[in-house]
């Protein structure tokens, strides 16, 4: 159906027909969101913490990462952190 349901943080969930792949490849691009596994999209700046096969939200919702997947989010999440520090140092 191509069906894709967003979460926002407040509000939704909104659901509208999209290819997932499409909507992947127009936001990971943006530095801040990443695939932790198939059919998620995460936002990092809503990431609370996350484990070696986890990632949990601010909201709570807590999402699978898969073992193929969990180093290179890790190693984006670390550069996002990174990144995301270093510009609230700056100002």
């Amino acid at each position: 159906n191509h069906v894709v349901t967003i979460h926002i943080k407040n509000g939704g969930p909104y659901r509208l027909r999209a290819n997932h792949s499409d909507l992947e490849a127009l936001l990971v691009p943006c530095g801040y969101v990443y695939s932790p596994s198939k059919g998620i999209l995460v936002n990092f700046h809503e990431v609370a913490r996350t484990t070696d096969n986890s990632i949990t939200m601010t909201n709570g919702a807590v999402l699978p990462i898969s073992r193929r997947k969990s180093k290179d989010l890790h190693s984006a999440y670390t550069k996002f952190r990174f990144h995301k520090m270093r510009s609230e140092v700056e100002i």
